[in-house]
């Protein structure tokens, strides 16, 4: 199991847009900009190579034709889109944690805390069975962007508050 601190443009984000909870986010966010990350949950992830071959034909096609345009995203988030556009917004590194094999899970259940992990139905699935619930999101929303790219999104469609939007032209 590893960890690591990673750029937006290097995850591919899950495509529910706008965010579900402002308040999260705008808690993150101040986390983020208090420089107080050790508070932040890290954000699971799964290497692109591992949930490739979990797509049909089609949706590998298509994240191919992405991935050529994008080759720094390497990794797809299970879990994390407010902790990861907080992160964007604030300029600052995204934690995450990287699940190779069901063993980076077992592990990870362990370090269940506010802190660290957040729990989570991922972490009751083994990797094929992410893989799966990966493929039948994105056969459901067939696109895929960046947290970077969301991000930008969610800014010019001003579907965050203002003030988290002028922090991010500072």
């Amino acid at each position: 199991m590893e960890t690591k601190k990673l750029n937006p443009n290097q995850i591919v984000t899950l495509n529910d847009f706008p965010i579900y909870d402002k308040q999260a986010l705008k808690n993150y966010f101040e986390a983020y900009k208090t420089n107080n990350e050790t508070n932040i949950p890290l954000c699971p992830v799964i290497p692109s190579e591992i949930v490739i071959p979990y797509f049909d034909t089609t949706l590998s096609g298509k994240y191919q034709d992405f991935r050529r345009s994008h080759l720094k995203s390497e990794f797809f988030l299970l879990d994390g889109t407010h902790r990861t556009t907080a992160a964007t917004l604030t300029k600052s590194p995204i934690g995450i944690i990287i699940f190779r094999n069901d063993n980076d899970i077992l592990e990870a259940r362990k370090l269940i805390t506010p802190k660290k992990i957040l729990p989570n139905k991922i972490l009751d699935k083994n990797i094929k069975e992410n893989c799966k619930i990966l493929n039948d999101h994105f056969t459901i929303k067939p696109y895929f962007q960046t947290v970077k790219e969301k991000t930008e999104r969610m800014i010019r469609e001003k579907v965050i508050d203002q003030y988290l939007i002028d922090n991010n032209n500072n």
